[in-house]
């Protein structure tokens, strides 16, 4: 029996806002306001203007929802420690869902639907791969390791020789993981 497929939308088709991203872009400084925008129907769009609280414990968000209302939201903050060293930054999903806050630590936070930006758990979205047909998993997964080691996309050229620099074990290890992807499609 088939699995029904579902209507949720995908994570790719909405916009985002990724924590990682605002770090690199130096737009998580305290008391700093930025404006930040993604694309929607190939124009480049301005959507939300986010400020950093003075404790850095938490985001203010200001966007404008396609109906035109503004809405301003506080988003919680949290950090980990890394393991080298250093803070990584994390969302904290404030959304009440059923009568509980959701509280889930995410790096990216979408809006979708409701006017206010959620963790994709809460707004019910799926990933594009989670809606692949099975037998196309390993397809892709061939794919991507081929293009990893500098090779090209298709499956029927020779399997690309080790790149200078790589160690034989990792080199093994993902030629191994692609013939695993191959026997998925049932080429071997």
């Amino acid at each position: 029996m088939a699995r029904a497929r579902s209507l949720n939308p995908l994570c790719e088709t909405v916009p985002a806002l990724d924590i990682r991203r605002l770090g690199r872009e130096g737009k998580l400084l305290p008391g700093r306001t930025s404006n930040i925008a993604w694309m929607r129907d190939g124009e480049l769009e301005p959507c939300a203007s986010i400020r950093l609280e003075a404790g850095a414990n938490a985001i203010v968000l200001a966007f404008q929802t396609e109906g035109g209302a503004l809405v301003r939201q506080r988003v919680p903050l949290t950090s980990t420690g890394c393991r080298m060293g250093g803070r990584r930054p994390w969302f904290i999903c404030d959304v009440v869902v059923d009568g509980k806050r959701c509280g889930r630590r995410c790096a990216v936070l979408y809006v979708a639907g409701s006017p206010c930006f959620a963790c994709r758990l809460c707004l019910g979205l799926n990933y594009a791969s989670q809606r692949e047909p099975r037998h196309l998993r390993g397809l892709h997964a061939a794919r991507k390791i081929r293009l990893a080691l500098g090779g090209g996309p298709s499956l029927l050229d020779d399997f690309p020789p080790r790149p200078a620099g790589m160690r034989h074990e990792k080199y093994a290890r993902l030629r191994a993981a692609y013939v695993r992807a191959e026997a998925r499609l049932g080429l071997r």
